[in-house]
């Protein structure tokens, strides 16, 4: 068992030994939570650059894999909100592009999302659509979120993975509607 000091002291050894224990787990849990190899690889090499980096902040009274895997699952969120940045600001620029032959569609497209977004909001609880609302509307963190709601911050991630699966169904059938209309 390495010990948790031993890391913090700067031995090498005692990281590699780490490194191989937590190396294939921790890929197998990203690649079970998105399903790309890439993402896996990703998150777990900046996972134990991380570790490494803040070696001296681990603590000796909280065991290590759950710091490693705790590390790794605020790494996967980074990488994911910067993917899905840079998604949102490849469309903005395609979409500026293509501005000048817009036929209508996109508008009426976003008015329906929009609309589909206010129908899962109006089905969610109050405290879950007030804690979505707060994260993807005003873009406030958990940790904020979860002091003004004065709620841990693990409530407010529950609440959002709960909110999360709760729209699902209604883009589900709003997608399979735009299929279908456009095979037609």
């Amino acid at each position: 068992m390495i010990r948790i000091q031993e890391i913090k002291n700067g031995n090498k050894d005692a990281f590699q030994k780490v490194y191989q224990d937590y190396n294939k787990r921790l890929y197998d849990f990203i690649y079970s939570k998105t399903g790309s190899d890439f993402y896996a690889s990703e998150v777990v090499q900046m996972t134990f650059l991380k570790l490494w980096d803040r070696r001296q902040s681990l603590h000796s009274d909280i065991a290590l894999s759950n710091q490693v895997y705790q590390i790794a699952k605020s790494v996967l969120i980074d990488v994911l909100r910067k993917t899905e940045k840079e998604r949102l600001k490849r469309a903005s620029l395609h979409r500026q592009a293509n501005s000048k032959v817009n036929t209508g569609y996109e508008r009426i497209e976003e008015r329906e999302v929009q609309l589909m977004l206010e129908k899962a909001l109006a089905a969610m609880p109050p405290v879950r659509k007030k804690v979505f609302s707060m994260k993807v509307q005003s873009q406030l963190s958990y940790k904020e979120i979860s002091s003004i709601l004065s709620i841990s911050t693990k409530t407010v991630n529950k609440h959002m993975e709960l909110a999360m699966q709760q729209i699902k169904p209604f883009f589900r059938s709003f997608f399979v509607f735009i299929c279908i209309l456009i095979s037609y």
